[in-house]
């Protein structure tokens, strides 16, 4: 009896392993943005992330958060930078090839540091990433519109792509009747939202946009000492050179004279305001955004138990922001690195931030349910 009790007992543990085994992801989504500058800083995030991705199982998509080409996006042909911000776009689409598939979507730096010639460049930038992609990775929304663009991922997931510099553009934009774009107006983008989340059923819904709708950072129109002492670390996080007048100054007139890419400018809360509308009756589960160079996760006000997810640090450490605390903040951190979303067929999404070192080595630094 002996020789049949060990292959016995060895089938017995195998089968209830087999019963009782993780269920693998439906859909794995990672989020990064704010990382188009040198290849080395971008490699820094991409490369870890694409590593993670491939264990997946095919199962991962890559969402690129915007600013993917600084300073001023992708420029026309002959132009002498052009090979430099042609290698750096393409270090990071083939990140999110290798990851299996990807999404990128424009950010305000991307519509060319929104000045006159942004249409033109996101259009330039569009159709890069189209020729690169490999049919795997998409530019969206497409052809400068607002959105919202729409994917459904694998059983579970819907993605909701929106380009939200579009709303706050100051110079040509596809709008009005002459628009290419289904959405022509406000009022349609917000339309497009609220129809995208009403028949969304029973999959998990993530808004992808640039810019995020509640930030502790400079991006919320939030200040601390450091930025009255050492202003122009905002800038150069290097540069710790006391100017406590002039860091003063810079603030008060950071908040009289609103620059358009911050909060408490006029067309940025018409935005937010917006948005509050296309959520009525049915929010997102998240909005994800780059725009503060940092990571943060923060839960938005109402019923809806909504997060707003930002992960802004994929352009290494010397591009970081600070960030702190505001009402609804789970975690802020100014590090390198990304998010990872998993979404399993039934159950809560659960949520990794991971930061990056420098010699390449991740950890997760914060992890929850998102309810």
């Amino acid at each position: 009896m002996r020789g049949f009790r060990a292959p016995a007992t060895a089938i017995l543990l195998a089968f209830t392993g087999f019963l009782f085994a993780e269920e693998p992801p439906d859909v794995v989504l990672y989020l990064v943005g704010d990382a188009g500058r040198s290849v080395p800083r971008i490699s820094l995030a991409f490369t870890p992330l694409a590593a993670q991705a491939a264990k997946d199982g095919g199962r991962s998509v890559v969402a690129i958060l915007g600013d993917n080409v600084y300073p001023a996006g992708l420029p026309a042909p002959g132009s002498p930078d052009r090979a430099e911000m042609e290698t750096r776009l393409k270090a990071q689409v083939a990140g999110a090839r290798a990851a299996g598939r990807g999404f990128v979507i424009p950010g305000n730096h991307d519509w060319a540091q929104w000045t006159a010639d942004g249409w033109n460049a996101i259009r330039r930038q569009e159709a890069f990433v189209t020729a690169h992609g490999g049919g795997t990775v998409t530019f969206a929304p497409s052809g400068g519109c607002p959105g919202p663009a729409v994917f459904d991922v694998g059983a579970t997931v819907r993605l909701i792509v929106l380009d939200t510099q579009w709303w706050l553009h100051q110079f040509e934009k596809p709008e009005g009747a002459s628009s290419p774009c289904r959405e022509k107006t406000e009022a349609d983008v917000v339309a497009g939202v609220r129809e995208a989340l009403r028949t969304a059923g029973r999959r998990r819904t993530v808004v992808l946009a640039h810019h995020p709708l509640a930030a502790g950072g400079l991006s919320g129109s939030h200040y601390t000492w450091r930025d009255h002492l050492f202003p122009v670390t905002a800038f150069l996080s290097w540069f710790w050179l006391p100017m406590p007048v002039f860091g003063s100054l810079t603030v008060a007139g950071r908040k009289a004279i609103f620059n358009e890419q911050v909060e408490a400018a006029p067309d940025y809360r018409r935005l937010m305001e917006s948005m509050k509308r296309a959520f009525d009756p049915v929010p997102p589960l998240v909005w994800a955004a780059g725009h503060d160079h940092n990571l943060q996760v923060i839960r938005l006000p109402g019923p809806g138990r909504s997060w707003n997810l930002i992960s802004g640090a994929g352009g290494g450490r010397r591009h970081l922001m600070p960030a702190w605390s505001i009402d609804g903040t789970l975690f802020c951190r100014s590090v390198p690195g990304y998010m990872r979303l998993e979404f399993p067929l039934d159950g809560p999404a659960i949520l990794e931030v991971i930061s990056v070192k420098s010699s390449g080595k991740t950890a997760t630094i914060y992890s929850m349910s998102l309810e």
